[in-house]
């Protein structure tokens, strides 16, 4: 008979033995135990299967895909097995903090207010350690949009902790988006359900050559594809969508990427969802600066 329990632990993997191995561990050293890990294999080469059936920890569940489908496909089908009623996602390249479950777990046994938890976490690339820390609150759906559209809120998948209801209703995450998954899933998830922002880190996020977010060459092709599996963005935060290419143009010309800066404009040119010209990303990162000083007054108000 399958046990219930309260948390399911969901991490997709893609030929990722070693950072995997550390993933695993994160998780058995929990100080809350009463939990299942899914491992969901992605169709890996590297012997994934072996390195998890080395536990011998009857927590974790490996499931296999036989054709590389990419992570959300993974993620889903992780949803679509799991046992609890409330979800925590993990990269295969990423660690919990001890008291990450434990935590999460007393603020769903206080009562939450909102379905969906977004955790604070720290960068660690090349040794070199970043804070990435949420104000500790909760943002309605609607200023959970407005914060993703501005990049007011540290976001990174393995800081979503959400009620498998609520991300089954909202449609999971989208089978075909290779970037920005887990923006994208928590902007639909935004027009379902309030949000707890968590201040305290839990997690660490590695920068590993192969992440998914790492290269800055093809970010305006997944901005693109963002807005075409999402066409309401672009009905509605047209100018933030034009905010976020600036910033991203932005960086690479102050870091003198002069070469990705005309390849980024050409991108643009070619995106029929984008096309945005040099004058409307001006005006659109001005007006996007501003609502982010007015977001973050609403919220010191608050």
């Amino acid at each position: 008979m399958n046990r219930t329990v309260p948390i399911s632990v969901i991490t997709p993997t893609h030929n990722r033995r070693c950072s995997l191995s550390r993933a695993i561990r994160s998780v058995q050293e929990q100080t809350f135990t009463d939990y299942e890990h899914l491992i969901i294999d992605d169709a890996s080469s590297d012997g994934t299967e072996e390195l998890v059936a080395s536990f011998g920890d009857s927590r974790i569940r490996y499931l296999r895909l036989e054709r590389w489908s990419g992570a959300n496909v993974a993620r889903n089908t992780g949803i679509a097995q799991a046992r609890a009623p409330w979800l925590s996602f993990l990269d295969s390249d990423d660690t919990y903090l001890p008291q990450r479950l434990e935590r999460i777990a007393q603020r769903i046994d206080t009562g939450p207010a909102a379905p969906l938890f977004i955790s604070s976490f720290t960068t660690v690339k090349r040794d070199q350690n970043r804070l990435a820390i949420n104000p500790d609150r909760i943002l309605s759906g609607v200023d959970l949009q407005r914060a993703l559209m501005l990049h007011c809120v540290c976001i990174a998948g393995s800081g979503i902790t959400v009620r498998k209801d609520a991300i089954v209703e909202s449609g999971g995450f989208h089978p075909l988006l290779m970037r920005l998954q887990d923006r994208e899933a928590l902007l639909r998830l935004a027009t379902r359900c309030q949000a707890q922002l968590l201040g305290e880190v839990d997690w660490l996020k590695y920068v590993s050559p192969d992440s998914i977010s790492a290269p800055r060459r093809g970010y305006v092709e997944s901005l693109a594809a963002l807005v075409e599996v999402y066409p309401e963005l672009g009905e509605r935060h047209r100018r933030l969508i034009g905010f976020q290419l600036a910033r991203h143009l932005l960086k690479d010309l102050i870091g003198g990427r002069l070469g990705l800066l005309r390849e980024s404009l050409r991108s643009n040119r070619d995106q029929p969802s984008l096309r945005f010209t040099v004058r409307q990303l001006l005006s659109d990162y001005r007006f996007g600066q501003h609502e982010r000083k007015r977001f973050w007054q609403e919220l010191q108000a608050c």
